[in-house]
This record gives structure tokens, C-alpha cells and sequence, in this order.
């Protein structure tokens, strides 16, 4: 939701237009407004068969997560995105923020789908490719984090320092500290 304002032009084939103009969504959120943060800014510029994204996600009021790059239009909606934050963003927010992206756009970005985390942290992120080949490069970094794994029942990962990297299709979480239930232990 937010308030959009741009013009279009669509010209060619109606199956596959060339579309160009401008789209600038102010005062806007994908799920629900952030507490004591100032709404997101989408400015969409579309080129005929791409159009290039830049949004600007505060997640509170000195904390923000910034998505940017084109993404192809057509046949298999290549992108080529780079998303990134600030260093103390609250990583419940991020999640929030991000899993929508990750639902439209439909890219594997490794376990942060499947774990609900609290904390702090940042990201430094390239995603490349199309729904069915994704690849990304770069890190998420967590501090002070609780972690629980929606698949595995009473698996509370607390106190957790560390991070996911990205190394094209594979990912990597490991931890600098944690407890797990309580006890001491790392994760790689």
C-alpha cells in the first residue's frame, strides 16, 4: 500500500509491450506499517523490456534496507539485484520486509525463508538470475539473535552471533556464538 503517482507508455505487441515511463510509490509498505520508521520510497523506471527497481525500506528510524537493479520483463524475468542495509537493522522487520520480495520474485535466498529470527544485523546481498537459476553472492550478518527453524519443533538457537554467506548457489550459516537450548554450541 503506499501513494503511487508516474505515467506509461506502452507501445508494440500486446503479448510482450515495450513499456516505458516512471513509477514513485511513497509513503508505502508491504505488509504492514513499521513502528517508528518513516514509510518505504519504490521508484520503478521501466525501459521497454526491463524495468530498474530502488527501494528504500526504513525499519526503524535510523535503520533501512535498500533493494536496487532491473529486472527483465520477459522471458524468465532475469534480475540483478543488489540488497542492502544498514548494520543494526532489526532482523524481525527485515524478514518481514523480504519475504515478500522473495514470494514475488520467487528466488531461493537459502534458509532465511525457513527460520524465524529475532535480533539485530545487516545484509550485503547480489542476487542474479531468473526464478528457476538463481545465484547470489554476499552476506547476512546477525548479532544478539534468537533463531527457531519453522520445520524443527523446540529449537530455540539464542544469544546467536554470526552469519549466512552466499557463495553463488550455496549458503553457508554458521555462528561466532549461540546457545541451543540453553547449552553452548556452534553451527557451520
Amino acid at each position: 500500500k503506499g501513494d503511487a503517482a508516474g505515467n506509461l507508455e506502452i507501445k508494440g505487441k500486446a503479448d510482450f509491450p515495450n513499456i516505458y515511463g516512471k513509477i514513485l510509490v511513497a509513503n508505502a509498505y508491504m505488509v504492514q506499517p513499521i513502528p517508528d520508521a518513516d514509510k518505504a520510497i519504490i521508484k520503478i523506471m521501466f525501459k521497454g523490456d526491463k524495468l530498474d527497481l530502488d527501494v528504500k525500506v526504513p525499519t526503524s528510524r535510523t535503520e533501512t534496507v535498500y533493494v536496487t537493479g532491473p529486472i527483465n520483463l520477459y522471458n524468465g524475468k532475469h534480475a540483478d539485484l543488489n540488497i542492502t542495509s544498514t548494520d543494526n537493522v532489526d532482523l524481525k522487520t527485515a524478514q518481514i520486509v523480504l519475504n515478500p520480495l522473495h514470494e514475488i520474485l520467487h528466488f531461493e535466498i537459502g534458509p532465511v525463508p525457513i527460520m524465524d529470527i529475532k535480533g539485530k544485523g545487516g545484509i550485503n546481498l547480489h542476487v542474479i538470475g531468473t526464478r528457476e537459476n538463481p545465484h547470489g553472492w554476499g552476506q547476512f550478518r546477525f548479532k544478539n539473535a534468537t533463531v527457531s527453524f519453522l520445520d524443527i519443533h523446540n529449537m530455540l538457537l539464542t544469544n546467536g552471533s554470526g552469519t549466512l554467506d552466499f557463495d553463488n548457489q550455496n549458503t553457508f550459516f554458521q555462528t561466532q556464538s549461540a546457545s541451543l537450548n540453553g547449552k553452548p554450541v556452534t553451527v557451520k
